[in-house]
């Protein structure tokens, strides 16, 4: 008699039952979606949105939170042989509704291309390191502080892929000086030195978390679109900043002796601060979280 081998019996994991209002929804994708992609898409564009709405409309809370996920891109400092990025930076991006990502140091431009395009956009925080000055044609003066060209590079390589995709940006003191220096501007060196009669001291690192100067915001900006202001009070850690805005951007806030507060493109979502609104977007802050939900769209 002939007989035949018994196939093994495939036991499946079983998906978990939904139980009540949810399984209407979330049962038969569960059930039925092989692929994680719509797992993912779900939870990025309809669970999370519903959540954070959820959040705004039960507590008691009035930071505003963005309704759109978007994953942040934080570049590495490139300052040790460890990677890091400030943790308030991080900070401020998560309580915008948003989620930070902290991309290591590397000079591939398709790694640097493959990051940009799955990131929903970037933030180029400050530092302790000077913008080299040849970047935007000048020699060094002898006030200028330590300069960190694999950071520019690196940051600058980002930038333009940023740009290139339209993707937000936000740059924050060091990061609105990188700004300008990749697009053709220029920057004061040292503010001490060559403003020497501003009545403003703008390296105020005993108050980093409270305001030091004010600033005037240009009305029609879209800054002052986005903080729904145009006078604010602010911090200030800096000894450069922006001179000469580069092509394509204009001033949209300063303080009361001429210095560059804020830059922003005219076409392009890039917007750059030279205070720290990281440190500002705290507590009960409502103007500065703005900034973090990185919504640099044409008003």
């Amino acid at each position: 008699m002939q007989t035949h081998p018994i196939a093994p019996v495939v036991r499946y994991p079983k998906v978990p039952r939904c139980k009540g209002f949810v399984s209407l929804f979330w049962g038969p994708i569960a059930r039925a979606a092989p692929c994680t992609i719509i797992v993912i898409l779900f939870n990025r564009y309809v669970l999370g949105p519903f959540v954070l709405c959820t959040l705004s409309l039960c507590t008691w809370s009035s930071v505003p939170l963005s309704l759109t996920i978007m994953l942040i891109l934080i570049p590495d400092s490139c300052t040790g042989p460890d990677i890091t990025a400030g943790i308030n930076y991080a900070n401020a991006v998560m309580r915008a509704g948003h989620t930070p990502m902290v991309l290591p140091h590397t000079d591939d431009p398709e790694t640097i291309c493959r990051a940009m395009t799955q990131a929903d956009g970037l933030l180029l925080p400050g530092g302790e390191d000077d913008v080299a000055p040849w970047h935007y044609g000048e020699s060094p003066l002898p006030e200028i502080g330590p300069v960190n060209e694999r950071r520019d590079a690196f940051e600058m390589a980002l930038l333009r892929q940023a740009a290139a995709q339209r993707k937000p940006v936000l740059g924050i003191c060091r990061g609105i000086q990188v700004i300008n220096a990749c697009f053709g501007g220029s920057l004061w060196q040292d503010l001490p030195t060559q403003m020497p009669h501003s009545d403003i001291e703008h390296n105020r690192p005993d108050a980093k978390w409270s305001g030091v100067h004010d600033i005037d915001i240009e009305p029609q900006s879209r800054l002052a679109h986005i903080l729904g202001v145009t006078h604010a009070s602010v911090n200030s850690t800096h000894h450069q900043a922006v001179h000469c805005p580069a092509p394509g951007f204009v001033t949209s806030a300063h303080s009361a002796d001429g210095v560059v507060e804020a830059i922003e493109h005219t076409e392009l979502p890039i917007i750059g601060v030279q205070f720290h609104p990281e440190r500002l977007a705290t507590g009960d802050d409502t103007v500065f979280t703005r900034l973090f939900q990185m919504n640099f769209g044409q008003h």
